[in-house]
């Protein structure tokens, strides 16, 4: 299987994040595998990365690894799914207060 890092999934990322916190107590390791994907937090996150609900059903449909796959394909050519952010938005309502 193609190795995936993800700095929230390897410990990265601020500890107050919402999705971290529910990942960790729902123990999935990826929200699209999630029952309950897409919840509330990740609509809210979509405000900020439009793209994360469709592009996670896509990695449902196709798996894990095909995803990844196609991810490292699109990133030899300069395309990575994290740079399509909207600017301005702040996380707000993502972080435990």
């Amino acid at each position: 299987m193609t190795k995936y890092e993800c700095s929230c999934r390897t410990g990265g990322g601020p500890d107050t994040c919402k999705i971290r916190i529910c990942i960790k107590k729902k123990e999935v390791s990826i929200c699209p595998l999630c029952e309950e994907y897409p919840c509330a937090l990740i609509k809210k996150y979509t405000k900020i990365y439009p793209t994360t609900i469709e592009d996670g059903k896509r990695l449902k449909k196709i798996g894990l690894e095909a995803w990844v796959k196609e991810q490292e394909e699109r990133a030899k050519h300069g395309f990575i799914y994290a740079h399509i952010k909207i600017r301005g938005k702040e996380y707000d309502g993502l972080k435990r207060n």
